[in-house]
């Protein structure tokens, strides 16, 4: 499920038409509500974060990393054996918006990206 998807299930669920939910936002119309649900890869995470706001939910599960209870939902990624106590604060929180920042690119922005860090190892 998309993060319009979410978003749209959300609303819908609180029973609140697109006019609703852009007034809660502040927005004059419904277009970046609309927008949002139907063509979401250009989504900002600050946008992300402002609809998570207005719908009384998370940002993390609008982005499809927790539940509406804020449970998280298992991803597939390797098991990574390193404790996070090992990580400075700092790294973790900056590599959490990377991460976040990368999962909004449509798929041919996330491959140029793929391409260009292979570039840049290459040139190390």
């Amino acid at each position: 499920m998309t993060v319009g998807e979410r978003i749209k299930e959300r609303r819908i669920a609180l029973g609140w038409t697109q006019e609703e939910l852009a007034e809660k936002m502040g927005y004059k119309g419904r277009t970046s509500v609309c927008v949002a649900e139907n063509k979401d890869d250009n989504v900002t995470i600050t946008k992300i974060s402002k609809f998570a706001k207005a719908l009384g939910c998370t940002t993390a599960y609008l982005m499809g990393m927790e539940d509406i209870n804020g449970n998280p939902i298992p991803q597939n990624y390797p098991d990574i054996k390193i404790p996070i106590s090992a990580y400075r604060t700092e790294f973790v929180e900056e590599a959490i918006a990377v991460y976040r920042d990368i999962q909004q690119l449509t798929p041919d922005r996330k491959k140029a990206l793929q391409e260009y860090l292979q570039y840049l190892k290459s040139q190390s």
